[in-house]
């Protein structure tokens, strides 16, 4: 079977690459491999456009190794602060956000991902089965989120401040935690 990835998700990796040139990509993954097949996952291309599959998943690298972790929790805090309508599900640090209500979870609600993975060395985000969103070419306003953590710094500490917390919420690991109070704790007081 011939298949392609979803060319939102074509547009958010070359975004990310774009803001994070030279960034590792050894977790980043697209198309599913054998484990994959034998179940239900978007990195099956189950979504069909005419005779082709649609792989509607992507993994990105968290670059820790690189001294750069961050990416992953700015794509997360990113795409939860702006709501995307591609976004079916976004999983990372055994945490999963949806884009869509679960009984007793509001949409865009951190909860536990009870996957056999739970996503420690990559982000992953998939998107809708409709060909409108996920063929989608929409920025996904990382760069945009980016230069505005960037701005002036009186801004830039606001939307640092944000971004930290955001992060803080995300994660579930302990020492990512105790880092990120630590650059709370660093930055200027209001």
């Amino acid at each position: 079977m011939t298949w392609r990835l979803a060319k939102s998700l074509d547009k958010l990796r070359a975004e990310v690459n774009d803001l994070f040139p030279g960034r590792s990509k050894v977790s980043d993954g697209t198309i599913g491999d054998a484990a994959h097949a034998t179940r239900t996952s978007d990195h099956n291309p189950w979504v069909k456009d005419g005779t082709t599959g649609i792989v509607t998943a992507i993994d990105i690298t968290e670059d820790a190794e690189r001294g750069i972790p961050e990416i992953a929790d700015f794509i997360v805090s990113t795409l939860v602060e702006r709501r995307d309508p591609r976004v079916k599900y976004i999983i990372h640090e055994g945490r999963i956000w949806r884009s869509y209500d679960k009984p007793g979870i509001p949409a865009w609600t951190s909860a536990p991902y009870t996957g056999t993975n739970g996503h420690f060395k990559h982000v992953h985000v998939s998107v809708q089965p409709e060909k409108v969103r996920y063929d989608s070419l929409d920025s996904w306003g990382l760069e945009a989120a980016f230069r505005e953590a960037m701005a002036p710094k009186a801004t830039r500490v606001t939307r640092a401040r944000e971004l930290l917390t955001a992060a803080l919420k995300a994660t579930t690991n302990t020492t990512r935690k105790t880092r990120i109070r630590a650059g709370l704790a660093a930055l200027p007081k209001r």
